[in-house]
């Protein structure tokens, strides 16, 4: 890999813990190149960096290409472990030694080829460094088979267990989780503001209709009761459409914050109530608003 700034070898550590704790969810790279402060560009080359680092020295998991709108990562023993022994900190100082290493064994090895040695059965000090270095590489071939067979023998245990140990550590340190959930009627040909009033609800014949100043940053997504999608149509005034008597299930991103939005009926489909509340990762998958 290039040379990179330490801020850039911090920030890909951070994202690859991100992904690999967030692996059964597939968020879009815009969110993700947000909630670190990045712009796309700044996080295509962080995340282009995470491939062809997984890819050509180092197998961390099997993230998808760099190109992908959903990156993510699978979880395996050796993406958990690489992250548990220091991530792409603890890499790059250790590759840094090395080089170091290398180029004194370098100027060594110039030294020994130079000496003239009388008894055959002497070795120079450059047939002494490459027995050493042989040695070494049998220690580390003996390690990789051990782990292998752990890993084939005990595998879902062990990453189990790893996955345990990061999630509890993680937990101590984790920020709480701000409930936030209301209940109320929804009027009849009313707009109904919610949250910060940047959006309304209101119900309006048959139609649900979900609008306000703000709702050209919502991402959002909707589904029936029984799991089938639901269209959602945006009208002339920028107001999103969804069939109330479907009694819609509809999750939404607003201000970096996930929220839920049932429709239920009462009456026979007299009148209706919206149970609105904050969840902390969504179930469908969310549209921009542009993309509607």
């Amino acid at each position: 890999m290039n040379k990179l700034t330490n801020d850039e070898i911090s920030k890909l550590d951070k994202i690859i813990i991100f992904l690999n704790d967030n692996k059964v969810f597939q968020y879009e790279k815009s969110y993700i190149a947000e909630k670190f402060n990045l712009s796309i560009e700044e996080y295509d080359f962080l995340y282009s960096k995470i491939v062809d680092f997984s890819q050509n020295e180092f197998t961390i998991g099997n993230i998808l290409d760099k190109n992908s709108r959903y990156p993510s990562i699978e979880c395996n023993f050796s993406t958990s472990l690489f992250i548990k022994n220091g991530g792409f900190k603890q890499y790059f100082k250790s590759e840094k030694k090395n080089n170091t290493n290398k180029k004194s064994e370098i100027g060594q090895n110039i030294i020994a080829s130079n000496v003239t040695i009388n008894n055959g059965n002497i070795k120079t000090l450059n047939q002494e460094r490459s027995l050493r270095k042989k040695s070494k590489w049998d220690i580390i071939g003996i390690i990789s088979i051990t782990i292998a067979l752990l890993v084939f023998l005990f595998g879902d245990n062990v990453c189990d267990r790893i996955k345990s140990k990061m999630n509890n550590s993680k937990s101590d340190n984790a920020i709480v989780f701000k409930k936030y959930e209301k209940k109320f009627d929804l009027p009849y040909l009313e707009s109904f503001p919610i949250l910060d009033k940047g959006l309304f609800i209101q119900h309006h014949y048959g139609e649900l209709i979900f609008g306000g100043s703000n709702i050209i940053i919502v991402k959002i997504n909707a589904r029936r009761e029984n799991g089938e999608k639901i269209e959602i149509k945006k009208d002339d005034n920028n107001n999103l459409n969804l069939d109330i008597f479907t009694k819609p299930y509809i999750e939404f991103y607003y201000k970096k914050e996930f929220y839920s939005m049932e429709i239920e009926t009462l009456n026979y489909g007299e009148s209706f109530v919206c149970k609105l509340k904050k969840i902390k990762s969504p179930t469908l998958k969310l549209i921009e608003f542009d993309k509607i």
